[in-house]
């Protein structure tokens, strides 16, 4: 009974991947040409609620595509028989948990959970991922960014680039990324992030960009780095940071930094420009998608309030309480919602996006339908 049971399972999925318009996959050498045969992808059609192990008869499986779904929760188990499994797109479902099992033993070096609605990662529940190279998180409802999610031991992790926008992080704690000696890029922007620990990035000397634009700094701790010698390029705009300690750029070479806009004292920050001679400065920002650039004299003013800069640090409470401040966040607020609608359509269910598209957060996420594949370097990429 159960082999007749798979059996039709079986059958059923091979109908559902033949039957699944929505993505095209092509091969490419010299050119890029579409095939409909590819023994080495699996594409989970998107009415897929529920995937098990059964799904799986090939150990021969290099890439698993099931995005854009309604996959609400990863059995134990389920991707057990892919030793062979190098990319898994999770995005766009309706995952809410990632727990410990779900994910284990696999040699994947791409792991795609990106515009779900996760709240949690259970401990470790991503330690068995001993390859792991890039890890999208973005567009989910996370609070908090664990490395206990990754291991208990401090035993180091591969990964290289972790993309942790658009979610709801208030707090990044001491040591948080000890485990990465690797990693290359972090992208935050667009959290709640208000607090940032002592030794947040500590061994990290391999930065190129730590994206923590769009959140709520108001201050940065000088020892914010740890033991890393440098880092390419650091981004801060549209914060309310009013001065920073000049100490931050002493023990790390901060090659380039966007300051603005953010909420700066005039004479802080004049201070703070003349003591780095070696960091290249962003005085706008420029949105990756966004046809504007806000600069000073447009439309934020560079600098506020004449205080100096050692008065300000003794009045700074009252400060934040002032209409300064006040005038400065609902500006940016502003600006914030007009970067949103300009990049993003905005939505409050997925009735509002376009097809082949997801409602997170209040904006419509693009899931891309070309899958191509590099045969000659391996490389995967989508597009539109």
């Amino acid at each position: 009974m159960k082999t007749t049971i798979s059996i039709f399972v079986s059958i059923l999925l091979v109908l559902l991947v033949k039957n699944n318009k929505s993505l095209e996959i092509f091969k490419c050498n010299n050119t890029c040409i579409k095939t409909d045969t590819h023994p080495e992808y699996y594409v989970v059609d998107p009415k897929v609620r529920h995937l098990n192990s059964s799904f799986f008869n090939s150990g021969n499986i290099l890439v698993v595509i099931a995005r854009g779904g309604k996959l609400s929760n990863l059995n134990t188990g389920t991707f057990s028989k892919l030793n062979g499994l190098r990319r898994l797109y999770l995005d766009g479902n309706e995952i809410k948990y990632i727990n410990y099992g779900s994910l284990n033993n696999l040699f994947m070096q791409h792991l795609d959970l990106g515009l779900n609605q996760i709240v949690d990662v259970e401990t470790e529940a991503l330690s068995k991922l001993i390859n792991l190279q890039s890890l999208y998180l973005h567009g989910n409802k996370l609070t908090t960014f664990e490395f206990s999610w990754f291991t208990a031991n401090n035993v180091k992790s591969p990964l290289k680039v972790i993309y942790l926008n658009n979610n709801n992080i208030q707090t990044l704690q001491r040591n948080t990324f000890y485990i990465f000696p690797n990693i290359t890029h972090i992208y935050l922007q667009f959290n709640q992030i208000g607090y940032i620990g002592d030794n947040t990035f500590n061994s990290n000397d391999k930065l190129e960009v730590i994206d923590l634009s769009f959140n709520h700094l108001s201050n940065i701790s000088p020892f914010i780095f740890q033991n890393t010698p440098a880092v390419g390029k650091f981004l801060i705009a549209f914060n309310s940071i009013s001065y920073i300690n000049r100490d931050l750029f002493r023990t790390t070479h901060i090659k380039s930094v966007s300051l603005h806009p953010n909420l700066w004292i005039c004479s802080c920050y004049h201070d703070f420009i003349k003591a780095q001679v070696n960091t290249t400065y962003y005085h706008h920002y420029k949105y990756p998608y966004l046809k504007t650039n806000y600069h000073e004299g447009k439309d934020i003013t560079m600098c506020y309030y004449e205080l100096k800069c050692n008065e300000f640090k003794q009045k700074e409470t009252d400060f934040f309480s002032e209409k300064y401040f006040n005038h400065f966040m609902d500006k940016i607020k502003n600006i914030y919602q007009e970067v949103l609608s300009e990049s993003t359509q905005l939505c409050d269910s997925e009735t509002v996006c376009q097809k082949y598209h997801v409602c997170r957060n209040g904006i419509c996420w693009n899931l891309y339908q070309k899958f191509h594949y590099n045969v000659k370097n391996g490389i995967f990429f989508w597009k539109q």
